[in-house]
Protein backbone atom coordinates (compact mmCIF):
# COMPACT_ATOMS: atom_id res chain seq x y z
CA UNK A 1 0.00 0.00 0.00
CA UNK A 2 1.32 3.46 -0.87
CA UNK A 3 0.09 6.93 -0.21
CA UNK A 4 -0.77 9.25 -3.11
CA UNK A 5 0.42 12.87 -3.33
CA UNK A 6 -2.93 14.15 -2.03
CA UNK A 7 -2.76 11.92 1.05
CA UNK A 8 0.80 13.08 1.78
CA UNK A 9 -0.26 16.70 1.41
CA UNK A 10 -3.09 16.15 3.88
CA UNK A 11 -0.64 14.66 6.38
CA UNK A 12 1.70 17.64 6.14
CA UNK A 13 -1.23 20.07 6.36
CA UNK A 14 -2.49 18.28 9.48
CA UNK A 15 1.00 18.47 10.97
CA UNK A 16 1.20 22.21 10.31
CA UNK A 17 -2.26 22.66 11.83
CA UNK A 18 -1.18 21.27 15.21
CA UNK A 19 -1.28 23.85 17.99
CA UNK A 20 1.98 25.58 18.71
CA UNK A 21 3.70 25.13 22.04
CA UNK A 22 2.90 27.82 24.61
CA UNK A 23 4.38 31.24 23.95
CA UNK A 24 5.84 31.18 27.45
CA UNK A 25 8.00 28.17 26.47
CA UNK A 26 9.40 30.07 23.51
CA UNK A 27 10.09 33.13 25.64
CA UNK A 28 11.84 31.02 28.30
CA UNK A 29 14.21 29.82 25.57
CA UNK A 30 14.95 33.40 24.58
CA UNK A 31 15.65 34.42 28.18
CA UNK A 32 17.86 31.39 28.83
CA UNK A 33 20.08 32.51 25.95
CA UNK A 34 20.11 36.15 27.04
CA UNK A 35 23.12 36.85 29.29
CA UNK A 36 21.18 39.72 30.89
CA UNK A 37 18.49 37.38 32.23
CA UNK A 38 18.37 35.95 35.72
CA UNK A 39 16.29 33.39 37.59
CA UNK A 40 13.80 36.00 38.77
CA UNK A 41 13.02 37.18 35.23
CA UNK A 42 12.33 33.61 34.07
CA UNK A 43 10.19 32.91 37.15
CA UNK A 44 8.20 36.10 36.51
CA UNK A 45 7.61 35.08 32.89
CA UNK A 46 6.42 31.61 33.83
CA UNK A 47 3.82 33.03 36.18
CA UNK A 48 1.90 33.93 33.00
CA UNK A 49 1.21 30.20 32.48
CA UNK A 50 0.28 28.69 35.86
CA UNK A 51 -0.59 25.25 34.43
CA UNK A 52 2.79 24.94 32.67
CA UNK A 53 4.61 26.14 35.78
CA UNK A 54 2.74 23.70 38.02
CA UNK A 55 3.65 20.71 35.88
CA UNK A 56 7.29 21.78 35.56
CA UNK A 57 7.48 22.03 39.35
CA UNK A 58 5.93 18.57 39.65
CA UNK A 59 8.77 17.24 37.50
CA UNK A 60 11.36 19.17 39.47
CA UNK A 61 9.99 17.74 42.73
CA UNK A 62 9.80 14.17 41.44
CA UNK A 63 12.14 11.44 42.72
CA UNK A 64 14.03 11.75 39.44
CA UNK A 65 15.72 14.95 40.60
CA UNK A 66 15.50 14.19 44.34
CA UNK A 67 15.98 17.81 45.46
CA UNK A 68 16.25 17.84 49.26
CA UNK A 69 13.08 19.32 50.72
CA UNK A 70 11.69 20.07 47.25
CA UNK A 71 11.11 23.50 45.74
CA UNK A 72 7.99 25.62 45.46
CA UNK A 73 9.05 28.25 42.95
CA UNK A 74 10.85 28.40 39.61
CA UNK A 75 13.68 30.65 40.78
CA UNK A 76 14.66 28.15 43.46
CA UNK A 77 14.37 25.30 40.97
CA UNK A 78 16.85 27.07 38.71
CA UNK A 79 19.32 27.34 41.59
CA UNK A 80 19.36 23.53 41.77
CA UNK A 81 19.00 22.56 38.12
CA UNK A 82 20.39 25.49 36.13
CA UNK A 83 18.85 27.50 33.30
CA UNK A 84 19.30 24.90 30.57
CA UNK A 85 17.71 22.01 32.46
CA UNK A 86 14.77 24.21 33.40
CA UNK A 87 14.34 25.13 29.73
CA UNK A 88 14.50 21.44 28.74
CA UNK A 89 11.70 20.67 31.21
CA UNK A 90 9.56 23.56 29.93
CA UNK A 91 9.96 22.26 26.35
CA UNK A 92 9.16 18.70 27.38
CA UNK A 93 6.00 19.66 29.26
CA UNK A 94 4.92 21.85 26.32
CA UNK A 95 5.36 19.05 23.80
CA UNK A 96 3.43 16.54 25.88
CA UNK A 97 0.68 19.09 26.35
CA UNK A 98 0.21 19.24 22.58
CA UNK A 99 0.96 15.63 21.62
CA UNK A 100 0.70 13.54 24.77
CA UNK A 101 -3.05 13.44 25.30
CA UNK A 102 -3.56 9.93 23.93
CA UNK A 103 -3.78 7.06 26.41
CA UNK A 104 -4.03 4.06 24.07
CA UNK A 105 -1.45 1.26 23.95
CA UNK A 106 0.46 2.83 21.05
CA UNK A 107 0.90 6.07 22.97
CA UNK A 108 2.01 4.26 26.11
CA UNK A 109 4.56 2.33 24.07
CA UNK A 110 5.89 5.56 22.58
CA UNK A 111 6.13 7.21 26.00
CA UNK A 112 7.91 4.21 27.51
CA UNK A 113 10.39 4.07 24.65
CA UNK A 114 10.99 7.83 24.79
CA UNK A 115 11.67 7.73 28.52
CA UNK A 116 13.97 4.74 28.10
CA UNK A 117 15.99 6.48 25.41
CA UNK A 118 16.14 9.60 27.57
CA UNK A 119 17.57 7.68 30.51
CA UNK A 120 20.03 5.76 28.34
CA UNK A 121 21.14 8.95 26.58
CA UNK A 122 21.81 10.68 29.89
CA UNK A 123 23.84 7.69 31.10
CA UNK A 124 25.88 7.56 27.88
CA UNK A 125 26.45 11.32 28.04
CA UNK A 126 27.94 10.94 31.51
CA UNK A 127 30.10 8.00 30.39
CA UNK A 128 31.62 9.84 27.40
CA UNK A 129 31.87 13.21 29.13
CA UNK A 130 29.29 15.15 27.12
CA UNK A 131 29.07 18.72 28.47
CA UNK A 132 25.29 18.55 28.95
CA UNK A 133 23.77 15.20 29.99
CA UNK A 134 20.49 17.07 30.56
CA UNK A 135 20.44 18.10 26.90
CA UNK A 136 20.98 14.48 25.88
CA UNK A 137 18.18 13.36 28.19
CA UNK A 138 15.78 15.77 26.47
CA UNK A 139 17.04 14.81 23.01
CA UNK A 140 16.30 11.18 23.85
CA UNK A 141 12.90 12.04 25.26
CA UNK A 142 11.85 13.98 22.15
CA UNK A 143 13.73 12.08 19.42
CA UNK A 144 10.51 10.41 18.18
CA UNK A 145 8.57 13.66 18.07
CA UNK A 146 7.51 12.74 14.52
CA UNK A 147 5.95 9.46 15.70
CA UNK A 148 4.05 11.26 18.45
CA UNK A 149 2.79 13.73 15.85
CA UNK A 150 1.78 10.98 13.41
CA UNK A 151 -0.12 9.17 16.15
CA UNK A 152 -1.96 12.41 16.88
CA UNK A 153 -2.82 13.49 13.32
CA UNK A 154 -3.23 10.10 11.60
CA UNK A 155 -3.51 7.22 14.09
CA UNK A 156 -4.75 4.84 11.39
CA UNK A 157 -1.70 5.50 9.21
CA UNK A 158 0.61 5.13 12.20
CA UNK A 159 -1.08 1.84 13.06
CA UNK A 160 -0.63 0.55 9.49
CA UNK A 161 3.05 1.45 9.64
CA UNK A 162 3.61 -0.38 12.92
CA UNK A 163 1.62 -3.39 11.67
CA UNK A 164 3.78 -3.63 8.54
CA UNK A 165 6.99 -3.29 10.55
CA UNK A 166 5.92 -6.01 12.96
CA UNK A 167 4.68 -8.38 10.26
CA UNK A 168 7.74 -7.98 8.03
CA UNK A 169 10.35 -7.83 10.79
CA UNK A 170 11.57 -4.40 9.71
CA UNK A 171 11.97 -1.03 11.40
CA UNK A 172 9.24 1.61 11.43
CA UNK A 173 11.70 3.78 9.50
CA UNK A 174 11.86 1.13 6.73
CA UNK A 175 8.09 0.61 6.82
CA UNK A 176 7.54 4.34 6.30
CA UNK A 177 9.72 4.19 3.20
CA UNK A 178 7.87 1.14 1.88
CA UNK A 179 4.52 2.89 2.37
CA UNK A 180 5.84 6.07 0.71
CA UNK A 181 5.19 8.04 3.90
CA UNK A 182 7.20 10.97 5.19
CA UNK A 183 9.93 9.72 7.52
CA UNK A 184 9.06 10.36 11.16
CA UNK A 185 12.37 12.15 11.75
CA UNK A 186 11.53 14.60 8.93
CA UNK A 187 8.10 15.23 10.46
CA UNK A 188 9.67 15.71 13.87
CA UNK A 189 12.25 18.13 12.51
CA UNK A 190 9.53 20.14 10.80
CA UNK A 191 7.74 20.52 14.13
CA UNK A 192 10.94 21.20 16.06
CA UNK A 193 11.81 24.03 13.69
CA UNK A 194 8.30 25.45 13.82
CA UNK A 195 8.42 25.36 17.61
CA UNK A 196 11.93 26.88 17.60
CA UNK A 197 13.63 24.15 19.58
CA UNK A 198 17.33 24.60 20.39
CA UNK A 199 19.57 23.40 17.55
CA UNK A 200 20.92 20.32 19.40
CA UNK A 201 17.37 19.03 19.87
CA UNK A 202 16.49 19.75 16.24
CA UNK A 203 19.58 17.83 15.15
CA UNK A 204 18.84 14.79 17.31
CA UNK A 205 15.18 14.68 16.25
CA UNK A 206 15.98 15.04 12.56
CA UNK A 207 19.11 12.88 12.33
CA UNK A 208 18.75 10.02 14.81
CA UNK A 209 18.71 7.47 11.99
CA UNK A 210 21.88 8.88 10.39
CA UNK A 211 24.97 6.91 11.37
CA UNK A 212 27.49 8.14 8.81
CA UNK A 213 28.86 11.68 8.79
CA UNK A 214 28.17 11.94 5.06
CA UNK A 215 24.46 11.83 5.92
CA UNK A 216 24.84 14.91 8.10
CA UNK A 217 26.44 17.33 5.70
CA UNK A 218 24.11 20.16 6.70
CA UNK A 219 24.56 19.65 10.45
CA UNK A 220 27.19 21.60 12.42
CA UNK A 221 29.94 19.34 13.75
CA UNK A 222 29.43 20.46 17.34
CA UNK A 223 25.93 18.94 17.23
CA UNK A 224 27.13 15.45 16.22
CA UNK A 225 27.87 14.15 19.76
CA UNK A 226 24.26 14.77 20.85
CA UNK A 227 22.99 13.01 17.71
CA UNK A 228 25.39 10.09 18.23
CA UNK A 229 24.40 9.63 21.87
CA UNK A 230 20.69 9.79 21.03
CA UNK A 231 21.07 7.29 18.19
CA UNK A 232 23.09 4.87 20.30
CA UNK A 233 20.61 5.15 23.19
CA UNK A 234 17.77 4.47 20.75
CA UNK A 235 19.49 1.32 19.46
CA UNK A 236 20.18 0.07 22.99
CA UNK A 237 16.54 0.53 24.00
CA UNK A 238 15.34 -1.31 20.89
CA UNK A 239 17.67 -4.17 21.74
CA UNK A 240 16.28 -4.27 25.30
CA UNK A 241 12.66 -4.49 24.14
CA UNK A 242 11.83 -0.83 24.79
CA UNK A 243 10.68 -0.28 21.25
CA UNK A 244 7.83 1.32 19.35
CA UNK A 245 6.46 -1.30 17.03
CA UNK A 246 9.67 -2.08 15.18
CA UNK A 247 10.00 -5.66 14.03
CA UNK A 248 13.79 -5.57 13.80
CA UNK A 249 16.54 -5.69 16.41
CA UNK A 250 19.31 -3.30 15.34
CA UNK A 251 23.03 -3.83 15.75
CA UNK A 252 24.86 -1.17 17.70
CA UNK A 253 26.05 1.38 15.08
CA UNK A 254 29.80 0.88 14.74
CA UNK A 255 30.60 4.35 13.26
CA UNK A 256 28.93 5.98 16.27
CA UNK A 257 30.70 3.71 18.75
CA UNK A 258 34.01 4.69 17.15
CA UNK A 259 33.26 8.41 17.27
CA UNK A 260 32.29 8.15 20.95
CA UNK A 261 35.38 6.00 21.67
CA UNK A 262 33.20 3.10 22.81
CA UNK A 263 32.92 -0.57 21.83
CA UNK A 264 30.00 -2.97 21.56
CA UNK A 265 30.86 -3.99 25.12
CA UNK A 266 29.26 -0.75 26.34
CA UNK A 267 25.91 -2.51 26.58
CA UNK A 268 27.18 -5.00 29.15
CA UNK A 269 29.86 -2.81 30.72
CA UNK A 270 27.35 -0.11 31.59
CA UNK A 271 24.39 -2.46 32.06
CA UNK A 272 23.62 -1.46 35.65
CA UNK A 273 24.00 2.26 35.03
CA UNK A 274 21.86 2.13 31.89
CA UNK A 275 19.18 0.04 33.60
CA UNK A 276 19.08 2.37 36.60
CA UNK A 277 18.78 5.46 34.40
CA UNK A 278 16.04 3.88 32.28
CA UNK A 279 14.06 2.74 35.32
CA UNK A 280 14.54 6.10 37.00
CA UNK A 281 13.31 7.96 33.92
CA UNK A 282 10.04 6.02 34.07
CA UNK A 283 9.25 7.91 37.27
CA UNK A 284 8.47 10.89 35.05
CA UNK A 285 5.90 9.11 32.87
CA UNK A 286 2.89 9.62 35.12
CA UNK A 287 3.61 13.33 35.42
CA UNK A 288 4.24 13.89 31.71
CA UNK A 289 1.35 11.80 30.43
CA UNK A 290 -1.06 12.68 33.20
CA UNK A 291 -3.37 15.64 33.49
CA UNK A 292 -2.93 18.75 35.50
Amino acid sequence: MTQGPEALTRLVDALDALPTIPLVAERVGQLVNDPRSDARSIAALMRDDPALTAKVLKLVNSPYFAIPGGVSDVARAISFLGFNTLHQLVLTVSVFKVLGNSTDDAAKSLFRHALGVAGAAEALAEIVGHPSPAECFTAGLLHDLGKLAMLQIAPDVFGQTVELATRRGISVHAAEAELALPQHEALGLRLARRWRFPLPLQAAIGQHHSHELVERQNVARNLHPTIDITTLADAICHRRGLQTGDGSIPELPVPILERLNLTVAIEEKAHDQLRWKIEKSELLMEILAGGG
